[in-house]
């Protein structure tokens, strides 16, 4: 595709096997670094770079080397990041405890730019309605399933200023179970959101959502309990990837669950329906679209090649 990365490994000897230096780099592009010529029976390398390429084949590419005898060169593309990735592996906590807060702890390696989504369940009796979680410096995207679901999806965007846990407070506490799912993705927005679905059978159907671009990353949860009240897990659609599931079994406690995929176009996504459920199960489902937000300062990586 366009935009990619064209990097330009040389190397290069003289007939005395020492290192010579290439002199002369392929049109369009830029030097980046050189090792030391004349060194015995060690070549001498260069990296150059160019960005300015369009899609199809690039041609011959072409260096010299002065005084060369034996050259040799490599090319790699590299392509622009597609969609967000995770800062680290989404985890899901639970709770026993009848105060109406509860204290996640921030996942390792958050930098300002990440987003950071907590996914609250939980305080789920049969004839009382659900929790309802807030957390301060975070946004309540609205997405309210009642009391077998996903109940809040809260995010925000680290800034630094965030300490080593959240305080997430349940405004209608019943002395019961909670469980939150936290996931930190790198430098990600989020793009949109469906409204979500609940219901009791064996295939749980989420109305699906309109998303701006290709290679968004789709946030699927999921959470379930079964006839007794207690945690049941929610299987993810076809095509989507488990990245974690949450403790089953627990009273009163929804078993929350992340599966996620990649869009392949613009456009509606139409429902995205999973099955296997387990017979009985109360669930709630719903999901999320983020893509990638705009560059941060540039962190350079390191780069050796022998």
């Amino acid at each position: 595709g366009s935009n990619e990365l064209l990097l330009w490994f040389g190397a290069s000897v003289n007939s005395s096997s020492n290192g010579t230096a290439i002199t002369t780099l392929p049109s369009g592009f830029t030097s980046r670094a050189t090792g030391t010529a004349g060194t015995t029976s060690l070549p001498d390398v260069v990296l150059a770079d160019n960005t300015a390429v369009a899609t199809g084949a690039t041609g011959t590419q072409t260096g010299t080397a002065s005084s060369g005898y034996y050259e040799a060169y490599q090319m790699v593309a590299i392509q622009p990041l597609a969609r967000p990735v995770y800062r680290a592996t989404p985890t899901v906590t639970g709770f026993s405890a009848t105060a109406g807060s509860f204290a996640v702890t921030k996942q390792t390696g958050v930098v300002s730019g990440d987003l950071i989504v907590i996914v609250c369940a939980g305080n789920a009796p049969f004839d009382s309605s659900a929790g309802a979680y807030s957390c301060s410096g975070f946004t309540d995207l609205g997405v309210t399933l009642g009391a077998y679901g996903v109940q809040n999806i809260l995010y925000r965007i680290a800034d630094g200023t965030e300490g080593s846990t959240f305080t997430v407070t349940d405004a209608n506490p019943h002395g019961t179970r909670a469980e939150f799912l936290q996931i930190v993705l790198v430098n990600a927005v989020i793009d949109a959101h469906s409204v979500g679905n609940t219901g009791y059978n064996s295939t749980p159907t989420d109305p699906g959502l309109t998303v701006a671009a290709r290679n968004e990353l789709l946030l699927w949860f999921g959470a379930g309990t079964n006839g007794s009240g207690n945690g049941q897990a929610v299987p993810g659609p076809s095509a989507y990837t488990s990245q974690v599931t949450g403790l089953a079994g627990n009273s009163h406690e929804p078993t929350l669950s992340l599966y996620d995929n990649e869009t392949v176009a613009s456009g509606a996504t139409g429902t995205i329906t999973a099955s296997g459920v387990a017979s009985g199960t109360n669930w709630g489902v719903a999901t999320l679209a983020v893509k990638l937000g705009p560059p941060l300062a540039a962190n350079h990586g390191l780069l050796a090649f022998c």
